[in-house]
């Protein structure tokens, strides 16, 4: 039987919540909704930590990050999906059905939430792609609805994501052929 052991790491998230309750050393009122949410956000936090350090032990940082990655990928055709009952309907199903008619603020907020999922479920491709888990032809068509959903359902600066996303692959390209030529060539 295993023993299931609190990994050191999990340690930052009380770090971080004892920097958070220094404002309330120096005077700085705190309300209590504000000290019930951060208590809650490192609440959430450590067992993330501590589920995440479990699960890369038992399974394995490889296995992990796949499984997590194809979860991230139905995320962001789940978001898809979503747009497209939202503008087939004419914006009446869709969002509304999910935070209220008229609640513009949270129709913002759940607009932001899908730009993130979309990030996460282009980074997730991009990582299935590299795992040769995805054929080239499936990839691209994957690739091009997902950033082109960024257009559907992002807000004014929805462009930063998927312009990051391929900086961030165009750098990686790089570093993997500069350290691929740095490698001697062995001669038989």
């Amino acid at each position: 039987m295993r023993t299931f052991n609190i990994p050191n790491s999990s340690f930052i998230v009380f770090g971080v919540g004892v920097v958070a309750l220094l404002p309330i050393l120096f005077g700085e009122p705190l309300s209590i909704n504000a000290l019930i949410t951060l208590l809650a956000y490192l609440s959430f936090g450590f067992v993330c930590v501590c589920l995440g350090s479990h699960l890369v032990h038992m399974l394995g940082a490889e296995k992990l990050l796949t499984t997590l990655s194809w979860f991230a990928l139905g995320s962001g055709f789940l978001v898809i999906f979503l747009a497209l009952i939202n503008s087939l309907s004419g914006g009446l199903l869709g969002v509304q059905l999910l935070v209220g008619i008229g609640d513009m603020s949270a129709q913002s907020g759940l607009s932001h939430r899908f730009v993130y999922a979309l990030t996460f479920a282009t980074i997730a491709l991009l990582y299935l792609y590299a795992k040769r888990k995805l054929t080239i032809t499936f990839f691209f068509v994957l690739l091009v609805s997902l950033l082109s959903m960024h257009v559907f359902v992002g807000g004014a600066n929805v462009w930063i994501y998927p312009l990051t996303i391929a900086l961030l692959a165009i750098a990686m390209q790089v570093a993997a052929i500069s350290s691929e030529l740095d490698q001697p060539v062995l001669e038989v």
